[in-house]
């Protein structure tokens, strides 16, 4: 059984932002899944490095879409 699953729950109303949310719950459960593997430990470093990209690209992306909402920042 998956660590996270997705439910409509988690929604944020934004099918972009969905995507990408569902895109991190992927990435987080193939980690869960190696991560006591010792012969899947590539695995595991594919995974922190597919993290951090997807971060980097997602929290853009909700800059962007919080900015074209007119939505206050800090």
């Amino acid at each position: 059984m998956p660590l996270l699953e997705w439910t409509e729950d988690m929604s944020v109303g934004v099918p972009e932002l969905d995507v990408d949310h569902k895109g991190l719950i992927v990435v987080v459960n193939r980690l869960e899944a190696s991560v006591n593997d010792p012969e899947r430990r590539n695995v595991v470093r594919q995974c922190l490095y597919a993290l951090l990209r997807y971060a980097e690209i997602h929290f853009k992306r909700e800059e962007r879409v919080m900015a074209a909402c007119e939505l206050p920042g800090d």
